[in-house]
């Protein structure tokens, strides 16, 4: 036998070894049935009491979804990652059918015109290095001072204008605006905030950094000008007891305690229309914004994904479905869950379903027993798996000749995007993977002896074989959880907005998502009909719109009372 015959023959086996080593990272749906059932569970543990279940099922309070009958000016302010963001938009409401002109007159047989949306500005501000590990204090004054000068920008002085805030932190939500952070998360660690209210606390930084930009004028005394030269003598002689004008007019006449009164007025007046009131009446996270903003754009969207970084869901429930509902049963008869389905596993029911390469990500992992579920989906933790892998077959001698790249050596070294890279090749390429010899490239020395002839067709097959079977378990399992929350929704169409960097920019991993369902729905025979909708943006957007809802549905009302007007709607 020829050398070349027994080199080819070894590399061969090689990659049999491999295939069989990580099978155990392509999940059967008879096993995904099983998962199935154990979340179905946990979101039913989870929408009787928050306390007492892993998978949180939090009330967003947001109940209504966009109708195209929001109309006006609104804010979106994002915080979520080493950015605050701004976004002013206008909503102009659909046109209604009750319009006596003629071209409605043709439209009232057809479904109504959806409401359209209009960018005005938007801006975008990096969070100072220092401000990430101070106080909350100067964390919202920083957002306040940001916010204020962006509508000072938009010439939105002397209106009062709402917002809805997008804080994408672990929150307990007691109202659509009221929001108790539970921990942070990311790279913030802010004092002060954890276990406060942060919508409260964005409003009192609102008011300490818009009032100090306007002087306070206090007017205490009014004279006349015989009165002021009198005073004026007083200061130069302690003797002076008598004032004079002898000018174009005489002495003038006293003034009395009117004036000083209209003279306050106007100034207040002034004063509070030359700074805008921003209302902050909605706080959601970037999941509900991305379903929101789907809703604008499909009637039929009751499902927000989000699949970056991290990974979440939420959906539209029935309140009749929801044990912990606290009150208020009035139409409409529904409110966004926001799921919080990552800490699915946390209890160790998924417990099987994990390979070594999971469990050691887990030990090893800053939040042990945490987040399991989105250990096994989100972009931060798959390229961990992938190295952990190369690790073992190194180990056994598979790949790279049993010698370990440096590189490999260092915890989560291995990036998300070399991982969407290497999966736009096919799997029988007959190009000999060229996307993934240019990602090992990029991700390993080039002045390494152990790629001075480049990557082996084997090690180059292996490495394309296992990077996709991690991808393709992750968006099987992001198809698992959206199936799982389409049962629980009575429509036959079910949409779903998505977001996030990994389903977005990974060459087929939204199509994967699909693939799966489509399995789900033949398997099971249940009558479902999935689109997938991109809701680019949607954590802003979607601030934007509830805030819109928020006054379509309950617009601040006033009343006047000795002089003074109260504001008898809240939010």
């Amino acid at each position: 036998m020829s050398s070349d015959h027994k080199e080819s023959s070894y590399k061969q086996k090689n990659i049999e070894l491999a295939d069989l080593l990580t099978k155990q990272l392509i999940v059967s749906n008879e096993d995904f049935e099983k998962v199935s059932a154990l979340l179905s569970k946990e979101f039913d543990r989870g929408l009787r009491s928050t306390e007492d279940s892993f998978v949180k099922m939090y009330l967003t309070y947001v109940r209504s979804l966009p109708n195209g009958e929001e109309n006006g000016r609104f804010l979106a302010l994002d915080l979520g990652g080493t950015n605050v963001r701004a976004l002013l938009v206008e909503f102009h409401r659909s046109q209604s059918e009750s319009s006596a002109t003629e071209s409605n007159q043709k439209q009232q047989q057809q479904e109504p015109q959806k409401g359209s949306i209009e960018i005005i500005d938007s801006s975008i501000e990096t969070i100072p290095t220092e401000i990430f590990h101070g106080t909350g204090e100067q964390l919202f004054d920083f957002i306040a001072e940001f916010i204020i000068e962006f509508a000072f920008r938009n010439k939105l002085t002397g209106e009062r204008i709402a917002l809805g805030f997008s804080f994408s932190f672990p929150s307990i939500q007691k109202g659509i605006a009221e929001a108790t952070l539970v921990t942070w998360t990311k790279t913030f660690n802010c004092s002060g905030v954890v276990g406060c209210d942060v919508v409260r606390l964005f409003k009192a930084s609102l008011e300490r950094k818009a009032h100090p930009s306007i002087p306070f004028i206090d007017v205490v005394a009014i004279l006349n000008d015989t009165t002021g030269t009198l005073i004026y003598g007083a200061l130069l002689d302690e003797n002076c007891r008598i004032g004079l004008i002898v000018g174009t007019a005489s002495n003038a006449c006293v003034v009395g305690n009117d004036v000083v009164r209209l003279l306050k007025a106007s100034l207040k007046r002034k004063t509070h229309h030359s700074i805008p009131f921003i209302d902050v009446v909605a706080i959601i996270n970037d999941t509900t914004g991305t379903l929101i903003y789907g809703a604008l754009q499909d009637k039929n969207c009751g499902i927000g994904l989000i699949v970056g970084t991290g990974s979440n869901a939420c959906y539209v429930e029935y309140l009749s479905k929801i044990e912990k509902w606290p009150f208020n049963y009035s139409d409409p008869k529904q409110v966004v869950i926001n799921c919080e389905c990552g800490a699915f596993g946390d209890n160790h029911v998924i417990d099987w379903a994990l390979t070594n390469w999971d469990r050691r990500l887990n030990y090893e992992s800053l939040n042990l027993n945490k987040q399991i579920h989105e250990k096994l989906i989100s972009g931060m933790y798959l390229p961990e798996i992938l190295r952990r892998c190369l690790l073992t077959l190194i180990e056994l001698g598979i790949v790279f000749e049993g010698k370990t790249p440096i590189e490999l050596f260092r915890p989560y070294s291995i990036k998300t995007k070399y991982m969407s890279f290497i999966d736009q090749d096919n799997e029988n390429d007959e190009n000999n993977f060229p996307n993934t010899r240019k990602a090992l490239a990029d991700m390993f020395n080039s002045k390494n002896p152990l790629f001075k002839n480049g990557f082996s067709d084997s090690d180059v097959k292996i490495i394309h074989m296992i990077n996709r079977r991690i991808t393709k378990r992750s968006a099987n399992f992001v198809a698992n959880a959206l199936w799982t929350l389409a049962i629980r929704i009575d429509n036959v169409d079910v949409s779903i907005a998505y977001d996030g960097s990994l389903i977005c920019l990974h060459p087929y991993y939204r199509s994967w998502v699909e693939e799966k369902l489509n399995e789900f729905i033949k398997k099971t025979g249940i009558k479902k009909r999935f689109r997938l909708i991109h809701a680019n943006d949607g954590s802003l957007y979607g601030a934007a719109i509830v805030a819109a809802i928020c006054y379509r549905e309950k617009r601040p009302k006033f009343i006047k009372k000795r002089g003074k007007i109260y504001e008898i709607t809240r939010f």
